[in-house]
């Protein structure tokens, strides 16, 4: 296993016969994306679920205000309907 050094951002980077052979790997994809842009798609899908779920507890913190509010002006309109089909015989048209 390669120890990983705390190094200056890239200035040292020197590739390896293994990352050579990960690019190459990689090489046929590049092929097909022109003709078939959903792989590209596919994979901006993956890092934007990649960094939610890096950020999930922020993004729930942030979200659950918002969906109690939702919760309750629902629960309020869903009695304001109730009340209005219980007092009067004819539809109200929801």
């Amino acid at each position: 296993m390669t120890v990983i050094q705390d190094t200056p951002a890239v200035s040292g980077f020197r590739p390896t016969r293994q990352h050579v052979g990960h690019a190459m790997k990689l090489l046929p994809l590049a092929r097909y994306l022109p003709r078939h842009p959903l792989f590209l798609g596919l994979a901006a899908v993956g890092v934007v679920g990649a960094l939610a779920w890096r950020n999930r507890a922020k993004i729930a913190a942030t979200a659950r205000p918002l969906i109690d509010d939702a919760t309750a002006r629902g629960q309020a309109l869903r009695d304001k309907v109730q009340a209005a089909r219980t007092r009067s015989d004819e539809p109200t048209g929801l």
